[in-house]
């Protein structure tokens, strides 16, 4: 439930949010039966209620027809404009073109070594990644877990891209947060994999080494009139490729690694199992009792 602070104004968001629940509790619905009627996650509603998150195109009047609010959330949206979309948040320079090349993209694809991408993060995994940055301030990560779930609104649309995720298995062993947090992670991750426009794999820890290991992160995005472009990580920080060479040299990169991976229901019994662990963990020291040697948790 969110807390209205003394002094400080109600933003936009926070006003649908408050609306919305309002009317969800009115119609006597958690917020898993809502998320269920409109095909959202569970935590995707718990985000726009909590006005951390805008409502994506389309969402109010789906919403208000699974509240039988006739169009109370459609007009509302309206009167509150693009102060309810406007994203407050501004990226690094470095990073700032890629979030707009995720929403003009029709289909994703990802390869993630380290940790779970960000397009599948919930917010407390999100926090425990961006807390704690050199020279970084409380306000600064709560200013950059926003603009991470503010990514995640592509796939709220009507029309969602394709997605298509390659990850490692430590990255699903790595305790980030704990066993709370990431039991949380593995569940919401599952979730994602249950979606029709989302697909998940995972190289399995008996693949020890590939060549991923060495390229870091990626993303590759398809869009319009058949441009590709890439977003790679670095050291530093990571770069948008334009090069059509660069961007054919990461696709033969993706598609090397996806045949290296578990299948699609393969993975996904492993990402429930895993998640599974996770909550029998602080019985068994804080890690899943699948943990092996490889697992790769920093």
């Amino acid at each position: 439930m969110a807390v209205r602070r003394i002094g400080i104004a109600p933003t936009p968001r926070s006003l649908f949010g408050t609306q919305l629940r309002r009317l969800r509790e009115r119609a006597g619905l958690t917020q898993e039966q809502l998320a269920d009627r409109i095909q959202y996650s569970d935590s995707t509603v718990a985000a726009i209620e909590a006005g951390r998150r805008a409502p994506a195109e389309g969402a109010p009047e789906r919403l208000d027809a699974a509240l039988n609010a006739g169009d109370h959330l459609a007009r509302l949206a309206e009167d509150l404009g693009e102060g309810l979309r406007a994203n407050p948040v501004l990226h690094p320079e470095w990073f700032r073109e890629w979030p707009e090349r995720e929403r003009e993209a029709t289909r994703i694809r990802i390869y993630q070594p380290v940790f779970v991408p960000g397009l599948f993060q919930t917010e407390a995994y999100a926090r425990v990644l961006l807390t704690g940055r050199k020279g970084s301030r409380v306000a600064d990560t709560e200013e950059l877990v926003t603009a991470r779930l503010e990514r995640q609104g592509i796939l709220d649309r009507d029309d969602p891209p394709e997605l298509w995720a390659v990850i490692d298995e430590a990255v699903l062993m790595r305790p980030v947060g704990g066993p709370d947090v990431m039991r949380e992670q593995c569940e919401h991750l599952a979730e994602m994999a249950r979606c029709p426009n989302i697909m998940i794999q995972v190289i399995p820890r008996s693949v020890i080494v590939h060549e991923g290991l060495n390229a870091g992160g990626f993303e590759i995005a398809d869009l319009q009139q058949g441009r590709q472009v890439a977003y790679q990580e670095t050291a530093l920080h990571g770069q948008t490729l334009n090069d059509p060479e660069y961007v054919a040299a990461l696709l033969d990169a993706w598609d090397r690694l996806r045949a290296l991976a578990q299948s699609v229901p393969d993975s996904l019994a492993l990402v429930e199992e895993t998640g599974r662990t996770w909550t029998s963990a602080t019985c068994n020291g804080g890690r899943p009792a699948t943990a092996g040697p490889t697992a790769g948790a920093a």
